[in-house]
């Protein structure tokens, strides 16, 4: 046909008369595997962007409690099981490609990053809910507390971990280092405890040292709200997450850091890389506030604490 140009083109077009009426235009899955296996050929790039996205949508996957939680709480097993199997299969097809490619895999986007100071970790951070492990062994034994402080905490440790279990919500148990006497309890609610009540307690037993000893619900270990509590009350001198299947976190205070709530102004040199990588499109903002809190705890507890002491009970 001609142009407006007077040039002679050709016309390309579609031959729908070669089409089965029943082929559907999109790309089958045959289709994408083709391509994705010349690209893994010719183009690294492409790869390496596919595996990206793959990872992307795992870590979004398992950092998302809601689903979880909701079904939890209401006692709908089945739709924590389907969230599993979505968990499992993004990072079956994850670990396959990087097989196939040789791209290791980003262990920060599977939320496994362990804490420098545990020599021997399980995974946590995922957000998964656990169940009470009634075979759990919960006994403790911190090098530096007394027999007495050690057998107290313990006991706190199964008692928070078995009731909080059941009622699906956090409990606190206040242990008195020098007794190993339990003195305050409290329960919270599911994400949180420590109310009122618990801060008066406080303030009436400031000459104490005391351990905040809690369960947690999920595979998550100290937050930085625990943190806070520990670093900004001279009475209390650990701080014990009891996750309710057997795996106990500790953290001995060094020093002390009254007077701060916002880390940020701490860290600021250790978390700029962040808000690069959010202007950057590398992370998003909600993996931010997950990397942030991550950072924060980390360093909070390599220079105000011994270290994370990790103890795994599960059997």
């Amino acid at each position: 046909m001609k142009s407006l140009r007077g040039e002679t083109r050709l016309c390309r077009v579609k031959r729908t008369d070669l089409i089965s009426p029943n082929t559907k235009c999109s790309i089958s899955p045959e289709g994408k595997a083709r391509r994705f296996h010349r690209a893994k050929r010719h183009d690294f790039t492409f790869v390496l962007l596919h595996f990206l996205s793959i990872a992307r949508r795992l870590y979004i996957i398992s950092h998302s409690p809601w689903a979880v939680a909701e079904a939890t709480l209401s006692g709908d097993n089945e739709l924590a099981r389907q969230c599993d199997i979505k968990i499992n299969a993004c990072l079956k097809k994850y670990k396959e490609i990087s097989d196939v490619t040789g791209i290791p895999m980003d262990y920060k986007r599977l939320a496994s990053v362990q804490v420098k100071t545990a020599a021997k970790s399980a995974l946590k951070n995922t957000h998964k809910a656990l169940t009470f492990n009634p075979e759990a062994d919960f006994s403790v034994k911190l090098n530096s507390l007394s027999a007495i402080a050690n057998d107290g905490i313990s006991k706190a440790a199964r008692k928070v971990a078995e009731l909080g279990g059941t009622t699906k919500t956090e409990h606190l148990s206040v242990v008195n280092l020098s007794t190993g006497k339990e003195e305050y309890y409290e329960i919270g609610d599911y994400g949180s405890v420590g109310g009122d009540k618990f801060w008066k307690f406080i303030s009436d037993n400031s000459d104490k040292e005391l351990a905040f000893i809690h369960n947690h619900n999920t595979d998550g270990f100290l937050s930085e709200t625990d943190m806070w509590t520990l670093l900004s009350n001279k009475c209390i001198k650990v701080m014990g997450a009891v996750r309710i299947d057997g795996v106990k976190y500790f953290a001995e205070k060094t020093k002390e850091l009254p007077g701060v709530y916002y880390y940020d102004k701490l860290f600021e040199n250790e978390l700029k890389g962040l808000n690069n990588e959010v202007k950057n499109g590398i992370i998003t903002m909600a993996e931010r506030t997950h990397k942030r809190e991550e950072i924060i705890v980390d360093l909070l507890l390599k220079r105000y604490t011994k270290g994370l002491v990790e103890i795994d009970g599960r059997k």
